[in-house]
């Protein structure tokens, strides 16, 4: 039996044009699965790929192949449980470090937890970032496909404050001041998004887009 690729992410690995690039590239050496789904968030996303990845160690376990685990993690916020750990983070080190910051620390704790539910899988080769999004580990997809920009303010959500307004932030403490400086970087990053040639409405449209992500994937087999 051939290795096998495993992806999991949001929209823009669930995409029809990363998953045909995947095809073209791989599938005559590899097994290819792709878990993603389009609006997934962050738990859902790790926890399926927690729960994929052990139920393929098995199969492996009978074939004798590799996995290799691509995850791409989402936006931070979109769930209720992740308000409620950000939450849990600025009753642990305050608000007063502004909501970025804070964010990073859950971001960074989130690709701890699912580091550390998989480290004991000896074949299996785990890579995980985020897509249009930042992270202190490797690069985002968008930042693969983006070449000769500014270094910007790291963005680790996009479109919380849109869908669910500030009256959850100001109860954790953080000021509308640090509140309208989150916004802004939510902002950036949405043009900065848009500024990409071949992206429409915040995702790929443009199948060349993903190339560097498929060449990140190669170097990382």
């Amino acid at each position: 039996m051939k290795d096998i690729i495993y992806f999991n992410g949001d929209s823009w690995t669930d995409s029809f044009l990363f998953r045909q690039s995947c095809y073209d590239e791989f599938s005559k050496n590899f097994l290819i699965i792709n878990s993603a789904i389009g609006g997934n968030w962050n738990n859902q996303i790790i926890k399926s790929s927690i729960n994929d990845i052990l139920s393929l160690v098995e199969l492996s376990k009978l074939h004798k192949n590799k996995i290799h685990a691509f995850i791409f993690l989402s936006e931070l916020l979109r769930s209720p449980n992740e308000i409620r750990f950000l939450s849990n983070i600025t009753k642990e080190i305050g608000s007063s470090v502004g909501v970025n910051a804070c964010l990073e620390l859950m971001n960074d704790r989130l690709f701890s937890y699912l580091k550390l539910k998989l480290a004991s899988i000896s074949n299996l080769n785990l890579y995980i970032s985020t897509a249009f999004t930042d992270n202190n580990y490797e690069p985002p997809m968008y930042f693969l496909m983006k070449q000769n920009f500014r270094p910007i303010e790291n963005c680790y959500s996009v479109s919380y404050l849109t869908k669910f307004g500030d009256k959850d932030l100001l109860k954790m403490g953080f000021t509308k001041k640090q509140i309208v400086d989150f916004l802004h970087t939510s902002l950036a990053r949405c043009e900065l998004l848009e500024s990409i040639n071949g992206i429409r409405n915040y995702h790929v449209a443009d199948k060349n887009l993903y190339l560097p992500i498929i060449n990140k994937v190669k170097q990382s087999l």
